[in-house]
């Protein structure tokens, strides 16, 4: 049973998200929007340390809930429908009862095209949305098993050829006179290697119909990560096609594509240092040219990123001493500072930025004894006697049954080696209202948060924002009608004054003129009357959709809510 704090939570929530939207000044301030980072594996004393979230921010905690895995909550918000029992290989890949299957098929994408689709809501780097039927979409793990070039090591000799068979070409590292060159033979290609960092530019390769991967362009990058007199080691990061993934809105990405979370585990082990370091330096390159080509479409309200930077950071932590780790964190704070300071800079500094991490990793955490779907996830079907004991020994639970399945969520995180999650709000400068409440949420009561800017609530607050544009533009037109007005009182003013100093003999001039002018206050009066109800109209409107998407709220949870 949905308890009544809850509601105030979200309430709350919901009202301090979209505040920005319903402040009235000397100006109305412009509707917000919404930009929210999924950033899992983030931690928050990182992220205090930049300029951009320390400026004007609030944390609300988290209270995570089963299963416990970064995939299966961000698929959570774009297709609420998918089964737990769904298990999350990678950002492309996904195990249904043991079979490998491309996570967009599993998508409902008329589902995701309903609830977000349109031109509201923009979804950068989001696993799972197709970018050819939802509008605003960049999606760089779609369809990606032949339109992939993976990353490569080469140990090579200088001056001699090198077969690379999945680009049917031989590839030639030089040293010339002007300094160093990488040739790909087969296209017509030759690249210069900065004397400095060992790296070329980024170029384009047109590659034909008939091999292991789609015809098409491919933008390319080397570095040699080391060398001596006679041999060479050459790194390719891999990289992705220029289009197909992206609406057709954006057209092609002119950069290369560069997926650590793609990287096989043993591959990332085996890589030198000196590549580690320069392979996530390209990732963050990638991510920060990604949100460059979404904001190309500024009209959205809701622009939904996923970040997977700190993930990998927290998968290379085992396996990388202090020195490197450090480099590593430092890299991802620089470019998430950057990225931030790039949606404000291309979508306006009235935005309110969220980054979101459903849950923290702890560290020990206890042996539940079932077998395991997902953490916090097990399977009691075959041990249905075992619950009791479970709850003998103290552990808080749920049980459902799912595709004829009796499902065990462990809802004691803590005991599981996990921890609170975050909502880091970063709030619009000069928007200094605080969250009223205690600043500690459910994981699912905040998901119904970002839920409520989707086509699911109606009033949505997607609607919401968007009538408030509208409003807007109203409100604009009559603050220019009233200040087009002030001016022609203010100029009649003056006549007059000239007109009773100089001209003593013109009061009939005089009273039309002040004839005249009253009309002008008159019109000028009822400009502002409008203008002052628009406002009122918009800050009550809101209050009033607030409570409707209250009332599903209830109705909704109330509904599906599973009963402890």
């Amino acid at each position: 049973m949905i308890r009544a704090r809850r509601i105030l939570v979200v309430a709350m929530l919901i009202a301090a998200l979209l505040a920005p939207s319903i402040v009235v000044s000397q100006r109305f301030v412009q509707p917000m929007k919404l930009i929210l980072i999924y950033a899992p594996g983030a931690e928050l004393t990182l992220l205090n340390m930049l300029n951009t979230t320390t400026l004007n921010s609030e944390v609300v905690y988290i209270n995570p809930t089963p299963p416990y895995d970064y995939l299966s909550d961000l698929m959570k918000l774009v297709d609420p429908s998918l089964s737990d029992l769904v298990v999350y290989v990678n950002e492309t890949n996904a195990l249904v009862n043991g079979t490998l299957v491309d996570l967009t098929s599993l998508v409902n994408q008329s589902y995701v095209n309903s609830a977000w689709g349109g031109n509201f809501t923009v979804f950068i780097g989001v696993p799972g949305v197709n970018p050819n039927s939802t509008a605003m979409s960049l999606n760089p793990y779609f369809n990606i098993s032949s339109n992939y070039i993976p990353p490569a090591i080469f140990s090579l000799k200088f001056n001699e050829s090198f077969w690379w068979s999945i680009l049917n070409t031989s590839l030639v590292v030089s040293n010339t006179s002007s300094g160093l060159v990488v040739n790909l033979t087969d296209y017509n290609v030759v690249e210069p290697f900065d004397n400095t960092t060992l790296e070329t530019p980024s170029f384009a390769v047109s590659v034909p119909s008939g091999l292991n991967i789609s015809g098409g362009v491919y933008y390319l990058k080397f570095k040699i990560i080391s060398s001596n007199a006679s041999h060479l080691t050459l790194f390719f990061p891999g990289t992705l096609i220029a289009s197909g993934w992206l609406n057709n809105f954006y057209g092609t990405f002119t950069e290369p594509v560069v997926l650590l979370e793609l990287y096989p585990q043993n591959f990332l082990r085996s890589l030198p240092v000196e590549a580690l370091v320069w392979a996530f330096n390209q990732s963050c390159r990638f991510y920060s040219f990604l949100v460059v080509k979404a904001t190309w479409f500024t009209s959205g309200g809701v622009y939904l990123m996923y970040y997977p930077l700190f993930q990998r950071l927290d998968s290379l932590r085992g396996f990388v001493n202090d020195t490197t780790y450090k480099d590593l964190v430092n890299l991802t704070l620089s470019n998430l500072n950057d990225i931030i300071n790039d949606f404000r800079v291309y979508l306006g500094v009235n935005s309110t930025v969220i980054i979101y991490n459903p849950y923290t990793r702890a560290g020990g955490g206890s042996v539940v004894g079932l077998p395991v779907i997902k953490p916090g996830l097990y399977d009691a079907t075959s041990s249905q006697a075992y619950i009791a004991e479970l709850i003998q020994q103290g552990y808080n639970l749920g049980v459902v049954r799912e595709e004829g399945r009796v499902l065990v969520r462990i809802l004691d995180y803590n005991k599981l080696g996990f921890g609170q999650g975050f909502a880091l709000l970063v709030k619009p400068t000069g928007f200094n209202q605080t969250l009223a409440l205690s600043s500690v949420v459910d994981e699912d009561v905040f998901e119904h948060l970002l839920l409520s800017y989707s086509k699911l609530y109606y009033p949505s607050a997607s609607n919401l924002v968007s009538i408030g544009f509208q409003l807007q533009d109203m409100i604009d037109n009559l603050t220019k009608t009233v200040d087009n007005l002030n001016q022609q009182v203010a100029s009649m003013n003056e006549t007059i004054n000239v007109l009773l100093v100089n001209a003593g003999n013109c009061n009939a001039t005089v009273a039309n003129l002040t004839v005249k002018l009253l009309d002008y206050e008159d019109k000028m009066s009822g400009a502002e009357n409008m203008l002052n109800q628009a406002r009122e109209y918009l800050a009550l409107g809101l209050v009033a959709v607030l409570a409707v998407n209250l009332g599903l709220f209830y109705l909704l949870r109330k509904g599906l809510r599973y009963t402890e």
